[in-house]
């Protein structure tokens, strides 16, 4: 169970140029400059942000889930972009991480070995193996003709979308993976916000 929270203090959103490169189907576009530094990962639809549970170092294996924004040390949702090269998916090529929580280092991870839609999404000890895709994560910016922006963070190894359960604002609601739509009202845009380290 994620503990209660108190404070709520987000800063100005990262550019899209900065974070990702438009998903253009059937053309190579070259990729943005990798994302560095900490940062707090807001869903645009719920306005929640990505949890670890508790405020001390999450356990290897524990659930993450949305909860509300504070990016403060006071909390568990300062990740870390961690550098794993490109991924090419339909001629576009994105920047492809392992995303880190700042408290304990633990890495975010698709639950399973063979993960379905619907799957949890967890903290567990970075593997370092460059062949472990399923804690690799490439981000790819959303642009559509209605003006809806955001960016998809999609798991490399099952091409599946971070995505918050149930399309549900709730507090502690878990995080899953779910395949990557545009519809409007659902909950796969996210907004990446560099925060200050205190």
């Amino acid at each position: 169970m994620i503990a209660a929270r108190t404070r709520a203090k987000i800063l100005a959103p990262v550019s899209a140029a900065a974070t990702a490169v438009a998903l253009i189907a059937g053309s190579t576009v070259a990729q943005a400059a990798p994302l560095s530094g900490w940062f707090v990962i807001q869903n645009k639809t719920t306005g929640g942000c990505v949890d670890a549970p508790d405020h001390q170092k999450p356990r290897s294996g524990a659930a993450v889930g949305q909860f509300r924004c504070d990016n403060t040390t006071n909390d568990n949702q300062r990740w870390v972009f961690r550098p794993r090269g490109t991924v090419t998916v339909n001629g576009s090529t994105y920047n492809n991480y392992v995303i880190a929580n700042e408290k304990g280092g633990l890495c975010l991870d698709a639950v399973g070995d063979a993960p379905r839609p619907g799957a949890r999404v967890s903290v567990q000890r970075c593997t370092g193996d460059r062949s472990f895709h399923r804690q690799e994560w490439y981000v790819a910016d959303r642009t559509k003709k209605t003006g809806r922006e955001g960016v998809w963070i999609v798991n490399k190894d099952t091409k599946m979308c971070l995505d918050v359960a149930g399309w549900n604002s709730r507090a502690a609601e878990p995080l899953t993976l779910f395949g990557c739509l545009d519809t409007p009202g659902d909950d796969h845009y996210w907004r990446i916000s560099k925060t200050v380290r205190d």
